[in-house]
């Protein structure tokens, strides 16, 4: 049985030099040390594998197959090794984070900026995704943290409260209203179409604006967005109008206004996630950025 790849190595040079005191060089220890250790693996092997004599050393026919086979051995665990360390460096060096459109209406932009800062040796990467599909790339660590919408529960992530966002309204230009200059009631939108998100995006927000609106005294007629369209392209088309964290300090879309909305307004709230135990020190600097943290 062979203990561990040194053996095979001592061997490996031994062969090559076929001089036992070059070989004790090559592997910068003394001579007798190299010689018990071939004569160990000799006895576990219960081969020869050279032939020795006082003036020449010689690899035996078992010698010379062993050889090839070790060498293939070694390179095969030298290229395993290779492949990990660069691996784990890659891994290092990358630091992919998932986010809402939301999120870059919240500090959070500010919180990258000064990332990249903290960890000049790390790629930072930005993934706008929807809160679903981050909560399932970080459990297949597609992605490292996320700023996800609320509730959201995952027993193997850990959650922190990020932000909370009072929603607007998002108008057409065109619309009555948006070029008032005092927070439009919700009620006075009950003859618009709603653009909303579908409930499996994030249910709770789903039902939080039809919860308003039944506070209002309305059940909104709804326009649900399909996969590949936009809302805010789709309200400076005059389709309907959308309840929205972003702003006009955030973002610009040309043909929307965001307009307050007066009294209650339905509230976004996120949250910085990631996986329970992570340690990259990239988490805990994220974590030390939320504000007020």
């Amino acid at each position: 049985m062979i203990d561990d790849l040194r053996s095979l190595r001592a061997f490996i040079v031994t062969a090559e030099e076929l001089n036992f005191r070059r070989a004790a060089e090559r592997l910068h220890m003394s001579q007798p040390p190299l010689s018990r250790m071939i004569a160990g693996l000799e006895e576990s092997l219960e081969t020869k594998l050279f032939e020795r004599s006082t003036r020449s050393v010689n690899l035996t026919t078992a010698g010379i197959r062993f050889y090839k086979e070790a060498l293939a051995l070694l390179e095969q665990a030298d290229g395993l090794a290779r492949r990990m360390k660069s691996e784990s460096q890659a891994r290092r060096r990358r630091f992919p984070i998932g986010c809402t459109a939301a999120a870059y209406c919240t500090e959070f932009p500010r919180m990258v900026a000064r990332l990249r800062e903290l960890h000049a040796d790390m790629e930072i990467e930005l993934h706008e995704m929807n809160s679903d599909a981050q909560l399932d790339a970080l459990a297949a660590t597609k992605i490292d943290a996320g700023i996800v919408l609320l509730p959201a529960a995952q027993p193997e992530l850990e959650f922190a409260p990020f932000a909370r966002i009072r929603m607007q309204m998002a108008l057409p230009a065109a619309h009555p209203m948006a070029d008032l200059r005092e927070p439009v009631a919700l009620a006075d939108l009950r003859r618009d179409v709603f653009i909303v998100h579908t409930r499996e995006e994030n249910p709770a927000m789903y039902h939080e604006i039809l919860h308003h609106c039944a506070k209002a005294g309305f059940r909104p007629k709804t326009l649900t967005k399909k996969k590949g369209q936009n809302c805010m392209a789709m309200v400076a088309s005059g389709a309907g109008v959308h309840f929205t964290a972003a702003t006009g300090r955030c973002t610009s879309v040309e043909g929307v206004k965001f307009v307050p909305l007066a009294g209650e307004a339905p509230v976004l709230e996120m949250a910085l996630a990631w996986r329970k135990g992570d340690e990259m020190p990239a988490i805990a600097s994220l974590r030390s950025l939320i504000p007020g943290s």
